[in-house]
């Protein structure tokens, strides 16, 4: 009986340390560009303005785990700037002017954006 709780434990705590982790941090950057909203899996829209910026993590209340079907819009049209599947964080996002940089594995560098309007 005894053995068999040691190898109940030993297979769920090697469960836990293998499982894929599910969780961790979107960095978004809008370096002078158009206000966004980051939609994920189609809800849980994330407000994003001009020279403002946003970490979505996973932990938020209501946000899911991955993976994600990431939309990125403009807030005054709708007009979608970026659509991704993620699977994996952290992802870095960046928006400079009118220009989507897109998802990235690592921070992104590049100067700061224009002015906002």
């Amino acid at each position: 009986m005894r053995l068999l709780a040691v190898v109940s434990l030993l297979i769920a705590t090697l469960w836990v340390a293998c499982a894929p982790r599910a969780s961790g941090l979107l960095h978004v950057e809008n370096r002078g560009g158009p206000d966004l909203v980051f939609m994920i899996n189609g809800a849980f829209p994330v407000g994003v303005p001009c020279d403002g910026g946003a970490e979505i993590t996973t932990n938020q209340a209501g946000i899911p785990l991955l993976p994600w079907h990431l939309e990125v819009r403009r807030a005054r049209d709708a007009a979608i700037v970026l659509t991704e599947d993620v699977s994996e964080l952290p992802r870095w996002f960046v928006q400079i002017g009118d220009e989507t940089l897109g998802l990235s594995a690592s921070p992104i560098e590049g100067p700061p954006g224009p002015p906002c309007r």
